[in-house]
């Protein structure tokens, strides 16, 4: 999840950068799959990447992620609106007295339907509550290559890569992986486990897998 006020720039900048490759005569990449899912990580040349990790770097937002593991394939849906919902209460309560939004990536496995009732069942508890919530809540759901879903797709794709790249050799250069990230690691506000539970913060930053072993 990526969360801005100034969701305009955010747009601006992923189509920036699908433009300027796209109309680049010498670039690199599979063309036809950034046509059909625009901006997307795993289409994405190394080129493209850091181009857009640059831009990202000096937009204003924040990410969120969370993480659960998936036993069972049947257990998609579920596992999604459990994962949502481990973040979303503190989401719609710093939105306080604000218009919240929500553009969500289309997913066949999860119903849209069930997606809405999880935002509006939070929403009606904190009003039930008496607790800060949001004036009001749109939500709306796109699919590529709308670039609307870049930031978080790039979120998704860097931390992954992060967490699942080997540990280099003393001496020896650091691996590209893991710098990638960490030129965005301050964006991330927070990473979360759910299994078992775990927060990773700017004060407490998460490490690759391999250095828990």
């Amino acid at each position: 999840m990526s969360v801005s006020q100034y969701q305009n720039r955010m747009i601006s900048a992923a189509r920036d950068i699908l433009e300027d490759t796209l109309a680049d005569p010498f670039a690199d990449g599979d063309r036809g799959a950034m046509i059909k899912r625009g901006l997307h990580f795993t289409d994405a040349t190394e080129d493209v990447k850091l181009a857009y990790v640059e831009r990202l770097r000096a937009l204003p937002f924040e990410a969120y992620v969370v993480m659960a593991p998936l036993r069972d394939p049947r257990h998609y849906e579920e596992t999604y609106l459990r994962l949502l919902g481990a973040v979303l209460k503190r989401r719609l309560m710093a939105a306080e007295s604000q218009f919240a939004i929500f553009i969500i990536e289309q997913n066949p496995k999860v119903s849209q339907a069930s997606i809405r009732g999880a935002i509006q069942a939070v929403q009606g508890g904190l009003k039930a509550e008496n607790n800060r919530h949001p004036r009001s809540i749109v939500v709306h759901f796109v699919g590529k290559p709308d670039t609307c879903i870049s930031a978080p797709d790039f979120i998704l794709g860097l931390l992954g890569r992060y967490l699942a790249s080997p540990n280099v050799p003393s001496g020896q250069p650091e691996k590209r992986e893991r710098l990638m990230f960490e030129r965005l690691r301050e964006k991330y506000r927070l990473i979360l486990e759910i299994e078992p539970w775990a927060e990773y913060t700017r004060r407490r930053p998460i490490a690759p897998w391999t250095t828990r072993l």
